[in-house]
């Protein structure tokens, strides 16, 4: 029943827009004609803006987690992942790491014509809408690894020595986040549409302010053991083994934050059909966005990156 619905809506939606077009197909002199409709859901990066100790405090007052000693804590994150009753770990640098996010951007295009009213070669357009992020922040991870031999035995037949120690690790997830919305705007040329497969690219801004703006602090505690033995003179780990862990945590709200970018829109276009009214009308398009972001924390500073939008979006045109 909601599959029936959404497609008898859907189907409203477009047959409006379509009446709109016949409506004003008369005014050939008009700048700007409501051309399009088009929703481009996708990925979005960025760098992560490596907050400091110092920086999560000031986003966390009253924390009392961050009051704790961090003195001998390396700002590594570690992933804990299992397999049977083996646990790995792996290590990535913080200042190598993007943060994502899923992404939504709706938009309406107009069609710039010229003072004849008659399209120059390609097409230029004007669009106008919204473009909703839904986490954007930054993040730093912190922990420390204490190691103590509480046995070990030596082969008779071998020589060599094994060792049984137990690992406590202490790490504490700090991360700011939150959900945006901003008006774009983008002045894109394309190539001629009248092919199936069309190219396009351009110029665009972003500007808006988030909401549900928070701090998360984590803390956990994992003891495991280890055994590891000699070969060559060599350390070797045989197997690690994580047997409890413990947590707790922490949330703050923030105020919400102003964000803004500049990006360079480009992408392809791809009807879907030629004779049939309905499809000639439908366009499937990638689109990429390299941009320069700006964001301004009102509790910290402005932060300056880069970053990349992207997805496979769809395209209604009208005229």
């Amino acid at each position: 029943m909601k599959k029936i619905t959404i497609v008898f809506i859907m189907t409203m939606i477009l047959s409006s827009f379509e009446l709109y077009a016949q409506k004003n197909s008369s005014k050939p002199n008009k700048k700007l004609v409501l051309d399009e409709v088009s929703f481009l859901p996708g990925i979005y990066l960025k760098q992560n803006m490596n907050p400091t100790l110092s920086d999560m405090k000031t986003l966390a007052p009253g924390s009392e987690l961050l009051k704790n000693d961090f003195t001998g804590f390396s700002t590594f994150n570690y992933d804990f992942y299992s397999q049977g009753n083996q646990t790995y770990i792996g290590r990535e640098p913080l200042n190598e790491r993007l943060e994502s996010s899923p992404s939504l951007s709706m938009m309406v295009g107009l069609k710039v014509n010229n003072s004849a009213g008659s399209n120059l070669k390609g097409v230029k357009n004007l669009r106008l809408g919204l473009n909703y992020i839904h986490n954007t922040g930054m993040s730093i991870s912190y922990y420390k690894t204490e190691r103590k031999t509480y046995d070990k035995f030596t082969s008779s037949q071998t020589g060599r020595t094994v060792y049984l120690d137990s690992v406590t690790t202490d790490r504490y997830n700090l991360r700011y986040q939150a959900q945006e919305l901003r008006f774009d705007v983008s002045y894109l040329y394309r190539s001629n549409q009248n092919r199936p497969l069309s190219f396009f690219t351009g110029i665009g801004i972003t500007g808006g302010i988030t909401f549900n703006s928070h701090t998360d602090i984590r803390y956990f505690k994992s003891r495991g053991e280890e055994v590891h033995f000699d070969i060559n003179d060599r350390d070797e780990l045989y197997s690690s083994y994580l047997s409890t862990e413990e947590g707790t945590h922490e949330f703050f709200r923030n105020k919400s934050s102003f964000g803004a970018s500049v990006y360079v829109p480009v992408g392809v276009d791809l009807r879907l059909g030629h004779k049939k009214e309905l499809w000639k009308h439908m366009h499937v398009f990638y689109e990429a966005r390299p941009m320069l972001n700006l964001s301004s924390i009102p509790e910290l500073r402005t932060y300056f990156g880069v970053g990349i939008q992207h997805g496979l979006g769809l395209r209604y045109t009208i005229l």
